[in-house]
């Protein structure tokens, strides 16, 4: 995710726009295999992903990132034969938020 508005004159904006290019550094001791996905992918969302209102904002927000160039959907079908190296499945959650429905 680029930096865009406030974001671009706070004191980690520097650190996030070199993430968005470079990618946000994750501790992992091993690339992951197709099972690591396949197990993720298993254990699913946390239940607070799983309303019909939280479905709509991960919706919305990732059309909203897609649209601004910010992220990019990829079908599990498509890349499942031949995994980025640094591919990362991290479990989704919506936890309201006092000035939002969700911080996703």
């Amino acid at each position: 995710m680029f930096p865009s508005g406030l974001a671009t004159v706070h004191l980690a904006a520097n650190h996030l726009h070199e993430w968005a290019i470079m990618g946000c550094p994750v501790k992992r001791e091993k690339p992951w295999t197709r099972q690591d996905m396949e197990e993720a992918i298993k254990w699913g969302p946390h239940r607070s992903a799983l309303s019909t209102e939280a479905i709509a904002h991960f919706v919305e927000e990732a059309a909203d990132k897609v649209s601004r160039g910010q992220a990019q959907l990829v079908k599990g079908a498509d890349i499942k034969d031949d995994l980025p190296t640094e591919l990362k499945i991290s479990l989704i959650a919506a936890i309201p938020h006092y000035s939002w429905k969700f911080r996703s």
